[in-house]
C-alpha cells in the first residue's frame, strides 16, 4: 500500500498522532519533510500508511510506564526548552543582565532528565490537547526548570481550544511562556480548576476564561505586566492570589476567602481598601511597592499587626503626620488616623511564592 504524503505545513504539540503513540500523551507531529531528534522519553515513529508524517512520541517521565500497558496518569508535565527567539524585554538587556540572566539559568536543576521535553527551536504550534480522565494537572514550562527570569520565555502559538475539552483538570500551569495573541476565551476549560496559574508569560490582558472559574481557589499572575485586578476576575473561592512583580497601580474584588495575598514588586502608592474587607486574611506581601504618605484608622492597624506574616518595607514618607500620630507595624512607621477600617484616606477606590524570578526586567 502507498503510504499517504504528510500533508502537515507546521511542526506542532498535538494529539492528533496518527495512532501512533501512547493514549493520552500528546506528540511532536512534524511538518513534511521534518525529521525526528528524539530527547529524553521521546521515541521517533516514522509514521503509517496513512500518514507519512514524522512523530515524536513521549512517556510522562522515567515513571510511566506505558509501555508495559500502564496507561493513567494524574499529572501530565512538558518543557520547551529555550529557542533563539527573544521576547521585546529580553531584546532590551544589556549585555551584563544577558550574561547574569544566562550564569543563573545554568545553575538550575535541568528538569528535562525528569519530563518530558521539546526544544522550541523545532516547534511553536500547539495544537488542541486530549488527556484521559485520570490526568486532572496540567504542566507547560518555557526553559529547562521552573524557575525562570521575567522576561524569557519561550514562545508559543495556542490553538484557541488548546485545553478546553479537558473538563476534568483541576490545576493548570504555564510558566516562562510567550504567546503570539492573548488567550482567547474558551483557551482554558473552567469546570473544575481550583488552580490557575501562568507567571511570566508576559500578560497585560488577564485571560477571559478566569472570569468563568468559579471553584478557582489558587491563582498566579506573577511576573507579568497587569497594572489592575478587575472585579470580575474576583470569585468567592479564591483563598491565594499571587501578582507580585506586575505593574499594578490598583486592585479590586471581594475576596472573602482569601488567606494569601501577594501584590509586592507593583507600583502601588495606596494600600487597596478591598484589602480590610479579608476576614480569612493571614499572609499578606506589601514590599518593594510606591506607597506616598499612607494614613491608616486604628481599625487598619489592628487588622494588620493580627495578621499572621505581613511584609512591607515602607507606607511613604510619614513627615506629614506627627511622632505622637505614629505607630510601627513590623518597625515600619505609618500615620494614623480616626475612622472605620475601610476608610483609609490611602485606600484606593479602583478597581503564595513563585518559582519564576524579577532579575532582569524590573517595573515597567
Amino acid at each position: 500500500m502507498t503510504e499517504a504524503a504528510c500533508s502537515r505545513d507546521s511542526t506542532a504539540l498535538t494529539s492528533d498522532c496518527s495512532s501512533q503513540c501512547y493514549e493520552g500523551r500528546p506528540c511532536i507531529a512534524f511538518a513534511a519533510g521534518g525529521s525526528c531528534n528524539a530527547t529524553t522519553f521521546g521515541t521517533s515513529s516514522s509514521g503509517s500508511s496513512a500518514d507519512s508524517c514524522s512523530f515524536e512520541c513521549f512517556t510522562n517521565g522515567p515513571d510511566d510506564f506505558a509501555a508495559q500497558g500502564s496507561v493513567a496518569f494524574t499529572e501530565y508535565v512538558f518543557f520547551i526548552p529555550y529557542g533563539s527567539q527573544e521576547s521585546k524585554w529580553e531584546a532590551n538587556w544589556t549585555s551584563s543582565q544577558a550574561s547574569t540572566v544566562d550564569s543563573q539559568l545554568q545553575t538550575e536543576v535541568d528538569e528535562t532528565q525528569m519530563y518530558p521535553s521539546e526544544s522550541n527551536l523545532v516547534f511553536e504550534d500547539v495544537e488542541p490537547l486530549k488527556f484521559l480522565e485520570d490526568t486532572t494537572a496540567a504542566m507547560f514550562v518555557g526553559g529547562t526548570s521552573v524557575w525562570g527570569v521575567r522576561g524569557k520565555v519561550s514562545q508559543l502559538k495556542l490553538s484557541t481550544e488548546f485545553l478546553s475539552s479537558n473538563t476534568q483538570l483541576k490545576n493548570i500551569t504555564m510558566v516562562n511562556l510567550g504567546f503570539d495573541v492573548d488567550p482567547p476565551q474558551s483557551t482554558f476549560p473552567t469546570t473544575n480548576v481550583e488552580s490557575f496559574r501562568m507567571s511570566n508569560c508576559l500578560l497585560s490582558t488577564y485571560p477571559a476564561d478566569l472570569e468563568f472559574m468559579t471553584s478557582v481557589v489558587h491563582v498566579d499572575f506573577s511576573l507579568n505586566y497587569f497594572k489592575d485586578y478587575p472585579v470580575k476576575f474576583s470569585h468567592d473561592t479564591m483563598e491565594t492570589l499571587n501578582l507580585s512583580t506586575n505593574a499594578l497601580t490598583a486592585c479590586s474584588g471581594d475576596f472573602p476567602n482569601m488567606t494569601n495575598l501577594d501584590l509586592s514588586g507593583n507600583t502601588l502608592t495606596e494600600l487597596p481598601s478591598n484589602i480590610f474587607d479579608m476576614p480569612k486574611l493571614k499572609i499578606l506581601n506589601l514590599s518593594d511597592n510606591s506607597f506616598t504618605g499612607v494614613s491608616l484608622t486604628t481599625d487598619q492597624v489592628t487588622f494588620l499587626q493580627s495578621l499572621e506574616t505581613f511584609t512591607i518595607d515602607t507606607f511613604g514618607d510619614v513627615s506629614s503626620c506627627s511622632e505622637s500620630a505614629q505607630v510601627k507595624i513590623n518597625d515600619v512607621a505609618v500615620c494614623t488616623s480616626t475612622g472605620n477600617a475601610g476608610s483609609s484616606s490611602s485606600s484606593s477606590d479602583g478597581t503564595s511564592s513563585s518559582n519564576v524570578a524579577a532579575i532582569v526586567g524590573g517595573k515597567p
